[in-house]
């Protein structure tokens, strides 16, 4: 499924933080509003003015009366619908503390007629969910339930479905552990259950990532959990986003070599180059440069931007200028769609571009040709992401076509960030 931006409603800070943080971790540029966002116009970057992948917002609403928690928590999921919102992800606490129906059915609300798949299982802290019972790893087989305060003085809240029955008006359904084995099953399973809210036994990471690659395939976009599940989501998102990007080449050098080397981009059919001409450097404008790159870049491996104003030799304020706009186009393109890798000739173009995308550490991996580093971008957002260094001048003229096609082979994850791409069944416990 595609995706623009994912929604996050949590009913405290620290679990919106926690649940935002499993994605950021996996490549995402995330926002937590801490104050009243939903009386905000809905205009939210993740630094340098890049648009954020996901906006999470806190409602403060575990301990507000019924009728104001589901009132704050439907006008929050409004407001994500409104920032451009397509998928979303309702944190819940794993001693189901809180009023867990009331708010998603609050989400409901506002987004009638939807899926809730539910996943409260959180196998890093020994909390499992078996028979739709949330339940410790350790009481599991003796029949105990968590020894949490909250389920401790109100077990039968630890029985997932009858809780949320009791606070929502939409039909319930279950998925047992033993499905969780044949992964087309499963599909056919949530698919049948559309419009329902999905209560699923887990008990290991691996059952978090097969409820999360199947819940993605059969086109459900509210999701429910803790953490855990959060980061088997992202997880799933971040290996998608890496198979579906292009190559962006950002080519500030205007040597007959560089020229020559697009050019040889173009005649093998990998990319057409959107230039940089004298009439938009004199204005300022790079925007017409992202519309021409991304109407070039259709059905092609690589999106390229490049410099046409001979500077070289020139004026150092022009230098500086091409380099400027080149790397705010590319800053905008990689806001705006999935980018497996970037290749970046120039030194000053390089530079500006990793100043226009906040990033202040790359870390060199190898050659992959004489004088070009094959290198990943550390600390931002953007961690792991690919980066190619080449200097303007350096190469032959199938430089440019060897480096693409390599980078269009790589995932982003070659370069180190965290995702897992769907695969096969996960056997379930005897």
């Amino acid at each position: 499924m595609m995706w623009k931006r994912i929604g996050i409603v949590g009913d405290d800070l620290t679990g919106a933080a926690a649940v935002s943080g499993a994605f950021a971790q996996r490549g995402f540029r995330c926002v937590l509003e801490t104050a009243d966002a939903t009386a905000r116009t809905p205009d939210h970057s993740a630094g340098q003015g890049a648009p954020a992948d996901l906006l999470a917002l806190m409602t403060e609403s575990r301990h507000m009366p019924a009728p104001e928690a589901r009132r704050v928590v439907a006008s929050a999921t409004r407001h994500l619908v409104a920032a451009g919102c397509t998928l979303f992800y309702k944190k819940i606490d794993s001693l189901l503390r809180g009023q867990v129906g009331l708010e998603l059915q609050a989400m409901l609300d506002a987004m009638p007629g939807r899926s809730i798949m539910v996943v409260p299982a959180t196998p890093s802290n020994g909390r499992i969910t078996r028979d739709g019972v949330q339940t410790r790893l350790a009481d599991a087989d003796s029949g105990g339930v968590d020894a949490g305060a909250f389920i401790r003085a109100r077990p039968e809240s630890a029985h997932i479905p009858t809780l949320l029955h009791a606070a929502m008006d939409a039909q319930i359904a279950t998925v047992a552990l033993d499905e969780l084995a044949d992964p087309n099953a499963l599909l056919r399973t949530l698919e049948d259950a559309q419009g329902r809210v999905i209560v699923c036994d887990a008990e290991r990471a691996e059952h978090l990532h097969v409820l999360a690659c199947a819940g993605l395939r059969a086109g459900i976009t509210i999701f429910a959990g803790t953490s855990d599940f959060a980061a088997a989501v992202a997880e799933v998102l971040a290996a998608q986003r890496a198979d579906e990007g292009q190559v962006l080449v950002v080519a500030g050098s205007a040597s007959a070599t560089s020229h020559a080397q697009l050019a040889t981009l173009e005649e093998a059919g990998l990319g057409r180059v959107a230039w940089l001409g004298e009439a938009a450097l004199r204005a300022g404008d790079h925007e017409g440069l992202v519309r021409d790159a991304l109407e070039a870049a259709q059905g092609r491996p690589a999106i390229v931007v490049a410099s046409a104003a001979p500077v070289e030799g020139g004026d150092p304020a022009d230098a500086a200028a091409v380099a400027g706009l080149l790397a705010a186009a590319a800053a905008d393109i990689i806001a705006s769609r999935p980018v497996r890798g970037i290749i970046a000739t120039g030194g000053d173009t390089t530079i500006a571009l990793l100043h226009r995308l906040g990033v202040d550490r790359i870390e060199p991996q190898t050659l992959l040709e004489p004088g070009i580093a094959l290198c990943a971008v550390r600390g931002t957002p953007l961690d792991g992401m690919t980066l190619v260094t080449k200097p303007g001048a350096h190469g032959d003229a199938g430089c440019l076509v060897r480096l693409v096609t390599a980078l269009a082979a790589r995932s982003r994850n070659n370069a180190g960030s965290a995702s897992r791409p769907c695969a096969g069944p996960v056997a379930s416990p005897a």
